[in-house]
């Protein structure tokens, strides 16, 4: 992928967490980076979806993982991913330290997450809990993104391009 319109090389990322979620104290699943301005905003699975509320409101097309280890990048307008594209400003993902979902301290509502109080969920944020012991975490959306996760290393869906069909 080169540098099509919608990508600025040069611009730094707005932060290390969402911008709307930190204004108003909100939590995500995973982060997004606006490829042309660098906003950092949530995901589509994440409960207020800010990183593609921004991509409408701007026009602004492209987005990369701001997730640490992630390079793909997503095209709004296209619904394209690609694996790798033009080397961004840094830094390139949130702290590796920083938990997702995110930021620490800010998921009031383990029970709102559709799992025990105190368990893990997967990485995705689509899991769902084996009735049957209460500890095998699956991913719902039943496909293969090569991820491993939680509990019995079941797979999740956190890619898009590779089952998953938002970002």
């Amino acid at each position: 992928m080169s540098s099509p319109n919608g990508i600025d090389p040069s611009v730094p990322p707005s932060g290390t967490g969402c911008a709307e979620c930190d204004a108003g104290g909100g939590w995500w699943f995973h982060l997004r980076r606006c490829a042309q301005c660098g906003h950092i905003g949530c995901c589509d699975d994440s409960p207020a979806k800010h990183a593609t509320a921004h991509a409408r409101a701007t026009g602004h097309p492209v987005i990369r993982s701001f997730e640490p280890g992630e390079t793909w990048f997503w095209n709004y307008e296209t619904s394209e991913v690609y694996a790798s594209g033009p080397h961004l400003a840094p830094p390139e993902s949130h702290p590796a330290d920083q938990p997702t979902p995110g930021p620490a301290g800010r998921v009031t509502s383990p029970g709102r997450l559709g799992r025990p109080s105190g368990h893990p969920i997967p990485s995705c944020g689509h899991g769902s809990w084996d009735t049957s012991d209460r500890t095998a975490v699956s991913c719902h959306r039943s496909i293969d993104c090569g991820l491993a996760v939680a509990a019995r290393r079941k797979l999740c869906c956190r890619r898009p391009g590779l089952g998953s069909s938002t970002p």
